[in-house]
């Protein structure tokens, strides 16, 4: 099988629905043999799993998932880039003394969400095979103020630096990137 790159799905699209119920009910690891001889999906449903994981793409992705084809298995590699990005910034910020793990925080303060947004695009350039790529990037008023009110919402008024909060973060951080990435499907759409 030729690799051929990947397919980018939005969380509107029936697709990621699809894909959400198919690693909820099959696990984070599966064959496309798997799915196709289950029992449990119709035969549409089986027609749609054979044209996206049967095709030569490397990568299925949304926000919520990256399903990897490794020869011949599809793992969702998302969930341990999560955990592994969440205790990133947390070990970062516990080093630094910016806001050690435990510290009494504002979930809506302003400087809180541009450390953090700082914190995962640090990561990001030490990850990333182009490391300028994401240097040069700004972070504008209204993606600290779409993460910060809604870390508002969640926590509080208050809350505390723990793995809970950093995680929440990063769920609003990608929740932000998919508004952004429809804005410019509009736009490219003329919508």
């Amino acid at each position: 099988m030729r690799d051929i790159g990947i397919v980018f799905v939005m969380r509107k699209e029936k697709l990621h629905g699809l894909i959400t119920n198919i690693i909820e009910n099959f696990g984070s690891k599966f064959s496309l043999n798997d799915l196709l001889l289950s029992k449990s999906l119709s035969l549409n449903t089986k027609k749609e799993i054979n044209r996206i994981f049967g095709s030569d793409y490397q990568s299925v992705s949304s926000q919520d998932f990256c399903i990897e084809n490794r020869d011949g298995i599809r793992t969702n590699i998302k969930a341990d880039y999560i955990h592994k990005h969440t205790m990133e910034i947390l070990d970062s910020l516990q080093i630094h003394q910016t806001y050690p793990a435990g510290a009494g925080i504002f979930p809506d303060d302003p400087k809180l969400t541009q450390t953090l947004i700082n914190k995962l695009n640090d990561i990001f350039q030490r990850e990333s095979d182009y490391p300028d790529l994401r240097s040069g990037l700004e972070t504008d008023r209204e993606e600290i103020g779409f993460i910060s009110k809604n870390l508002c919402l969640k926590f509080g008024k208050t809350a505390k630096v723990d793995y809970h909060f950093i995680k929440a973060f990063m769920g609003l951080y990608h929740n932000y990137d998919e508004i952004i990435l429809e804005r410019c499907v509009e736009e490219m759409e003329g919508v």
